[in-house]
């Protein structure tokens, strides 16, 4: 089924620009298709999101990134997303030249939020995770790249993100939190776990482990059976 506005879409999306993501958001919840003329309007006029209050765009947002379709959409409307969350622009085509990783920067990142349950907080800290790269990349006398400390930079960028959308404390913390540790060894062990449960508590490290598990499964196609 094809998803499309009545009339003239400029017109509509001018006279509500929220229309964007809702749209988008439609797309995502429903596995609907946007139709043509739709879609490219969505694209030119994509700078109106400037126009609505955040707190309206972040509701919208939680309802996207918890659809069954989230990755398709945010892979096609990248450029939407980035007027919103400015900080995904330069994750977008970004090469991580490693052999652990077949996808850019963004893809990795959108395909390992939709390979976890839709929770809102894990699909949050995976959209974030690993945004922090492009500014910590650094490649070895072979060619392959690197990104210390990439952790501490994205959980960084997550709290920005936050605040801009003005999220409440317990979420921005627990986001930025997350984010931070979300490439942290945990050791498989019961001294290990109980370490991590007194750090994080039970909620937030079954959130961790939902984490690192779309963080692996999106370093290869194969692993997400695609």
């Amino acid at each position: 089924e094809l998803l499309r506005c009545v009339g003239e879409p400029e017109r509509r999306l001018r006279e509500d620009a929220l229309r964007l993501m809702r749209g988008l958001r439609f797309a995502a919840t429903l596995g609907l298709a946007i139709d043509g003329p739709t879609a490219d309007a969505i694209h030119r006029h994509r700078e109106l999101l400037r126009e609505i209050a955040v707190e309206r765009i972040a509701v919208e947002l939680r309802k996207l990134l918890c659809g069954a379709f989230a990755a398709d959409i945010l892979l096609a409307y990248s450029d939407v997303l980035a007027v919103v969350i400015p900080e995904i622009a330069p994750a977008i085509g970004f090469l991580q030249h490693n052999p652990h990783h077949c996808y850019d920067v963004w893809e990795h990142s959108v395909r390992a939020m939709a390979a976890v349950p839709p929770d809102p907080v894990v699909r949050f800290v995976l959209l974030l995770h690993d945004l922090g790269k492009p500014e910590t990349f650094s490649m070895d006398e072979a060619g392959v790249g690197h990104f210390y400390n990439h952790g501490r930079a994205s959980a960084g960028i997550a709290r920005e993100v936050c605040q801009r959308l003005r999220l409440d404390r317990h979420t921005s913390e627990t986001v930025e939190r997350l984010v931070r540790c979300h490439d942290v060894e945990i050791p498989l062990t019961e001294k290990g776990i109980r370490r991590q449960l007194r750090r994080l508590g039970e909620e937030d490290l079954r959130r961790l482990l939902q984490i690192k598990r779309g963080d692996n499964l999106a370093q290869h196609p194969a692993y997400l059976g695609r």
